[in-house]
């Protein structure tokens, strides 16, 4: 079938955005592809459209609950019915009635750790599966090493499922990261397809402050000045909700903070309030935007700023999906460095945590201890770790046999293996330390910054669009906000609005 017609047919598009035909081209070749597109290029497109040529269902592995949800809602705003989310979101018997009824579905979404339950394996290993999808696939060199293993686990769920064809999407990923993602997915004769990460559209900006105190003042100032809608990232729960709370004394509306610890409901209904309007600026922690479809956010701003580029990157990609003028601005100050260094050390255990419970465990008078959410807090808290270090210790030991059916073996335990174990985290921790270096080196740039970025990707700036960066100059009053008389300045149209606002504008 030709794509054009499926194009229109299917989603109202006349045109596929760049990038996106090649792709489709591909895959319609039965070919793995990993494709790396920026932020709002239209990645969605690429599985949803080829699930109407290819026989079978299209399984997304997506990383957060929230965007699954609005992944499933923005298929059904194209009409398809044929959608199901899996995930901790859904009751006990919503998820079997859906893996008893996976026949009946076009699309499937889950979360990596989903295909440890072995109903759902058993049924999936029945069906024919058009194409199996990882999006946001960076994750699974991102987290997989630490706190979300099953990602690691993927190759062993793609040979089960007797090696479909994949597609791999991500919007910031290096070339090693890329080819790290190949490696342990293990795929063969791959097609890549790696588009540009310069988002021309949004200028960059970074804004040395005194103190704390300028910080916030900074901000009250560009959130008061700049066209909404708007994201902030902080680095903290605790600082959303007092930087939350702060700008609504000093007269902010509209406005709500978004953090992981909060209930997924409460979480869902302020990104549905966001998307829909209601509310226009999010202060929130990196647990939001993955994949919102938001073609109109004008503003990003970083109170505190990540632990690397991509994630950087990845941030502030969410504004100007609908490719008008937005600009990314970076609050920082001295007291800032310390802090994505902390979260460096607290993601993996030290030497010293590693030795110290192995050599406790091995001078354990009995054979085998039956674990229990009793003795893990003893532990986590005897040797100081912190939840995400606990879960690496944990899945380390079951990786490694330690644990079976919740009882851990000591006689297992070895010398080699806690020596193994110290070099990993000290290789991993190299790694991300090389990572925090590079954002820092971006941050004190005293040259271009779309520059630096790019050179991370290998990448060159073939043409400096007007509003660049600080360095190379802004015009911040493109940013200012506007009143309706002035929308001639974006090129707005009455037809782009309707369609950005039913979510089919991002393509």
């Amino acid at each position: 079938m030709e794509l054009e017609k499926i194009l229109f047919d299917k989603f109202g598009y006349s045109s596929f955005r760049k990038g996106q035909k090649e792709i489709i081209e591909d895959i319609q070749l039965n070919q793995n592809v990993v494709a790396m597109l920026p932020t709002g290029g239209g990645k969605s497109l690429l599985y949803q459209l080829p699930a109407y040529f290819l026989e079978g269902i299209v399984i997304v592995v997506s990383p957060l609950l929230s965007l699954m949800e609005d992944q499933v809602d923005q298929i059904r705003k194209f009409g398809e019915k044929r959608v199901v989310a899996l995930n901790s979101f859904r009751s006990f018997e919503d998820k079997l009635s859906a893996i008893n009824h996976l026949n009946q579905y076009k699309f499937l979404f889950i979360s990596p750790e989903m295909f440890q339950n072995q109903s759902l394996m058993k049924k999936l290993q029945t069906m024919k599966i058009a194409l199996f999808v990882i999006d946001e696939a960076h994750c699974i060199s991102q987290w997989g090493f630490d706190f979300r293993p099953d990602y690691l686990k993927l190759s062993d769920v793609y040979r089960k499922l007797n090696k479909p064809q994949v597609l791999a999407l991500t919007a910031t990923a290096t070339n090693e990261v890329i080819e790290e993602m190949i490696d342990l997915l293990s795929l063969s004769k791959v097609k890549k397809h790696i588009h540009s990460v310069n988002r021309e559209n949004i200028a960059l900006k970074i804004v040395n402050c005194e103190s704390v105190k300028d910080k916030f003042k900074q901000l009250f100032n560009y959130i008061d000045i700049l066209q909404s809608p708007g994201i902030v990232y902080c680095g903290t729960r605790r600082t959303c909700e007092e930087l939350t709370n702060q700008l609504i004394e000093k007269g902010i509306k509209h406005v709500a903070y978004y953090h992981g610890g909060m209930e997924l409901e409460q979480r869902i209904l302020i990104q549905q309030q966001f998307l829909a309007g209601q509310i226009n600026l999010i202060i929130c922690t990196s647990a939001f935007g993955m994949g919102i479809n938001k073609p109109n956010v004008r503003f990003v701003i970083h109170y505190q700023y990540p632990a690397n580029i991509e994630n950087y990157l990845q941030e502030i990609g969410r504004a100007g999906r609908d490719s008008l003028p937005s600009i990314a601005i970076l609050l920082v100050n001295e007291k800032d460095h310390d802090f994505p260094l902390a979260l460096i050390e607290d993601e993996l255990p030290s030497q010293e945590q590693i030795r110290a419970f192995f050599t406790y465990l091995d001078h354990q008078q009995e054979k085998t201890i039956k674990l229990d959410d009793v003795i893990s807090n003893a532990w986590k808290m005897t040797f100081g770790f912190r939840e995400p270090q606990w879960h690496f210790i944990l899945n380390q030991m079951n990786d490694f046999g330690l644990i079976v059916d919740n009882n851990l073996f000591i006689h297992k335990i070895t010398n080699d293996l806690i020596d193994y174990l110290i070099k990993w985290v000290k290789k991993r921790q190299k790694i991300k330390i090389t990572n925090l270096n590079f954002m820092r080196n971006y941050i004190h740039s005293e040259d271009c910054l779309r520059v630096k970025y790019l050179s991370l990707f290998n990448e060159n700036l073939v043409e400096r669009p007007e509003n660049c960066c600080h360095i190379c100059g802004i015009n911040i009053e493109d940013y200012k906000k506007i009143d309706s008389l002035s929308t001639k300045k974006y090129n707005f149209h009455w037809e782009v609005d309707i369609r950005n606002k039913l979510g089919i504008g991002g393509g």
